[in-house]
């Protein structure tokens, strides 16, 4: 007669980690820790005495998700620090450099000249300042919008204005960008003319 004998069984300490910091994956740090015991746990609990692949799995999956969360949350962080800085970078340029007036010397083509990007020639500019022209006298200019668009490097102000001629109200809007030597404030990228 053959006598079994009991195998006490135990579950893994790495699988009930695992589950435990995948749980609590939203502290920095823990979700990676969670997918590495998981991976051990899981490893470890498939034996007859050593149990635990489930919670282990979990660990892995809640591990995985919270390292992902963390990665975007990361990723959108720095596109929120370019964003601001580059605001920062306009409002410092357009504080030197008033954005009515910079249309205005556009409009009325008294003003200085401008600094343009390599998006936009001289030519263009003088383009432009004929097209207002066929337009009549300007009356008056109110800037209605300084807005930023874009991140980074490629971030540009558009100023929208509207401006009244003899002929009637149009909208003016003239994109900028801040020179890489700040002391040249904003270069103009970009113009437009429309109702």
């Amino acid at each position: 007669m053959t006598q079994v004998v009991p195998v006490r069984t135990r579950t893994s300490k790495c699988a009930i980690f695992s589950l435990i910091l995948g749980i609590f994956g939203c502290v920095p740090g823990f979700s990676v820790l969670a997918v590495l015991l998981g991976v051990m746990g899981f490893l470890k609990g498939g034996g007859p005495v050593v149990r635990g692949r489930g919670m282990a799995t979990v660990g892995i999956i809640l591990g995985i998700l919270f390292t992902l969360a963390w990665g975007g949350m990361g990723v959108a962080a720095w596109y929120g620090v370019e964003w601001a800085t580059g605001i920062y970078r306009f409002g410092e340029a357009a504080s030197k450099t008033d954005g009515q007036k910079l249309v205005a010397s556009l409009v009325d083509g008294q003003g200085p000249v401008v600094e343009t990007t390599k998006n936009l020639t001289m030519a263009d500019v003088e383009k432009f300042r004929e097209d207002v022209k066929k337009l009549g006298k300007p009356r008056g200019i109110s800037m209605t919008e300084m807005m930023p668009e874009g991140l980074g490097a490629e971030m540009k102000l558009r100023i929208t204005s509207r401006v009244e001629f003899e002929g009637g109200v149009k909208t003016v809007r003239v994109w900028v960008k801040t020179s890489e030597n700040k002391a040249e404030g904003l270069r103009v990228d970009k113009l437009e003319i429309g109702d």
